[in-house]
């Protein structure tokens, strides 16, 4: 029954709009960089979702995988915290780490191996926009952007001084405090932040503790020359509570763990400094330069039981990035053109200092050199052709410190891409493209440690062509329409065998479906003025994923539920009182590893969750917000054994339980 109402409850809100993704419908006085260069956001093709500042805002959202879930096309899991969130763009389930690529105002996030982005480390306070591509950018990003893209733009100061402080406090014995500054004056700007979060978690061993101080300064030194500066440190502790199989469930609540022991603790601290060039006059007759370069140390530690054995580990990358780009808009013959060509250099090295079961010490090197161009042509008004070229080529070195084994690899690819968009009316606009895709093997897929330190030669780099099509149609600024079908053939898809403990190749991989999404400004559209603002959104996706011409057979791919859809509505009543309402339905899946289909599937599941915002006359905001409303049980990932007791017995479900209805109290005060 509580399912039920959350779908009706959901309707209702679909059948009255839409919610918008910023204050009004007008996206094209918002600034978008999904090609690399600055663009308005209605020029975006529909495979381009921007989360706006007002949506983050008034979600109850913890963190930025939090906010991605009502995205079309997007999956976001974890395994017991919010420490293990996983993001996927276009079904690849366990292995999105390695096939969405995840930036900070355009840096790098991904790790060279296969531990993924850490979305602890990206504070949703300190988030302006993110900008969220679906499909395939291996022209433009190079190595993992298979899946999507996802690009976290960070605030920046501007305007006169001021700050802010806030705290917030939950279920779980959570609490977070902060402050944040900006400001700018001149040619100088500043937006400095710090925070402290400590949860309990919902279950045994799932505490986090989070310590994030970031700042972002920029100078302009004339018209022509900027430059930039961002860094951060990041301190996380935090529990793993493994999964709970059916009779565990049987004998123990949904809060306990079965492994109250294992942990982990990360320090991540990176810089950026970068500097924008415009030769010549200031209109840009030559294009402008961007310059940037990071760098990131990463050291982690891990301590796991299996059995009456451990795992334990550190790890330290150190990751170096160089990106030189150039942007030009002009004309070719009285046509629009504009370009963008660059070269982006990495140079990652892993430290591994191993212990029990999986005990090996090694250094691991992995370099990369991408070349790429990308062109947007105007052939005739409104109508424009685009298309692209990157090279990559990659270093690996495997340098073992118990054994006398030193291994290089050295793969290297091209890529392309092309397509036609016109733009029939303000905001609207039909394309069509195609493009090769590719990603370079995670240094523990080629080298693994369990269950025995091991080299896998023969391992070959996942190549692929996406194809996509859509439709983005705006009606008078009031409501936004969205299509886009896709079909991605992958060939070499890298996949872990849970059978054998081994990466291996699938010789071909095919996933299909589309994406719909609307939103709706009620208040615009029908003239209500008792109300500051009413804005509703919807999306659904289907997606069929298979394996195809393999072992497999033409099996449904396992973690990939052929059906999501999202739902909801925000009203912002007179006097400073808003409300959100979101519901989330996730359709069947097969549980992750269960690549033949033999065990059930898992069943669809629905989450609503609701907040009510008050801004305060006194500069304050106060907001309270329950998640999982009608405490749906479900599971946030479940996977099916196959290995030896006591981890993963053959044919076993592992369900890592989701929250139950929970709360969320807060405020913010600006001074």
């Amino acid at each position: 029954m509580k399912k039920v109402w959350g779908v009706l409850l959901a309707a209702v809100f679909l059948f009255i709009g839409f919610r918008v993704q910023a204050d009004t419908l007008d996206l094209g006085s918002i600034v978008v960089t999904p090609n690399r260069e600055a663009q308005d956001a209605g020029k975006a093709s529909s495979n381009v979702t921007v989360i706006g500042s007002y949506e983050i805002e008034h979600s109850n959202a913890g963190t930025v995988g939090d906010v991605l879930k009502g995205v079309p096309g997007v999956k976001v899991t974890n395994q017991g915290s919010a420490h293990s969130t996983l993001v996927d763009i276009g079904g690849y389930a366990d292995a999105a780490v390695s096939n969405v690529l995840v930036l900070v105002n355009g840096r790098r996030t991904n790790s060279m191996d296969m531990s993924g982005p850490d979305w602890q480390q990206i504070p949703v306070e300190s988030v302006e926009r993110i900008e969220v591509i679906r499909g395939g950018a291996s022209v433009l990003y190079g190595d993992k952007a298979v899946g999507g893209v996802v690009n976290i733009i960070t605030k920046e100061g501007s305007g006169k001084n001021s700050a802010a402080l806030f705290s917030e406090f939950g279920s779980y014995r959570s609490q977070k405090y902060g402050a944040e500054a900006s400001g700018g004056k001149d040619r100088l700007s500043y937006y400095l932040y710090s925070d402290y979060v400590d949860t309990k978690g919902y279950r045994d061993n799932s505490q986090v503790l989070t310590k994030d101080q970031q700042g972002r300064l920029s100078y302009k030194l004339s018209d022509q020359v900027k430059f930039g500066f961002e860094g951060g440190l990041h301190r996380e502790d935090y529990g793993t509570p493994f999964a709970l199989t059916g009779s565990d469930l049987a004998t123990m609540e949904r809060t306990q763990t079965t492994h109250p022991f294992d942990y982990g603790d990360t320090a991540d601290d990176y810089i950026k400094l970068s500097s924008e060039l415009i030769p010549g006059d200031a209109e840009g007759q030559y294009g402008k330069f961007d310059i940037d370069y990071s760098h990131r140390d990463r050291h982690t530690y891990y301590w796991m039981a299996s059995g009456s054995s451990y795992y334990a580990g550190k790890g330290l990358i150190k990751s170096d990035g160089l990106t030189v780009k150039h942007v030009w808009k002009g004309d070719l013959a009285g046509h629009a053109l504009n370009t963008v060509t660059g070269v982006d250099h990495y140079n990652d090295r892993d430290h591994i200092l191993a212990t029990g079961m999986t005990g090996d010490n090694l250094s691991i090197t992995k370099r990369t050199l991408g070349i790429y161009n990308h062109l947007e042509l105007e052939v005739v008004d409104h109508l424009f052709l685009d298309g692209g070229i990157r090279r990559e080529a990659a270093q690996y070195i495997f340098d073992q410190y118990d054994h006398p084994t030193y291994t290089t690899q050295h793969p290297r690819l091209n890529v392309y891409s092309g397509g036609l968009k016109y733009e029939y009316a303000k905001g609207s606009n039909v394309f069509v493209n195609a493009q090769k895709t590719f990603r370079f093997l995670a240094t523990d897929e080629w080298y693994q440690t369990y269950p025995a330190p091991q080299f896998n030669r023969d391992l070959q780099q996942q190549k692929g062509v996406e194809y996509q099509a859509g439709v983005k149609h705006n009606v008078n600024d009031l409501m936004e329409l969205s299509a886009m079908s896709f079909l991605t053939l992958n060939k070499n898809e890298i996949l872990y065998d849970y059978n054998s403990y081994a990466n291996t190749n699938y010789p071909h991989t095919r996933r299909k479906g589309v994406d719909l999404g609307a939103r709706f400004d009620a208040c615009k559209a029908a003239g209500i003025s008792f109300l500051r603002s009413w804005d509703m959104m919807a999306n659904y996706t289907y997606m069929d994923a298979r394996f195809y011409k393999g072992g497999f057979g033409s099996k449904l791919m396992p973690g990939v539920p052929s059906h999501q859809l999202s739902l909801g509505t925000n009203v912002g009543f007179p006097g400073g009182l808003s409300w959100d309402l979101t519901a989330r339905w996730t359709g069947s899946q097969y549980m992750n590893n269960d690549q033949l289909n033999q065990y059930p599937r898992i069943k669809p599941f629905t989450v609503v969750d609701t907040k009510l915002s008050y801004k305060m006359k006194i500069n304050a905001d106060v907001y309270f917000g329950v998640n999982n409303l009608f405490n749906e049980k479900y599971n946030n990932y479940t996977s099916v054994g196959s290995g030896p007791a006591p981890d993963y017995l053959p044919g076993m479900p592992y369900n890592y339980p989701a929250p139950e209805r929970n709360y969320v109290v807060g405020m913010k005060y600006r001074f």
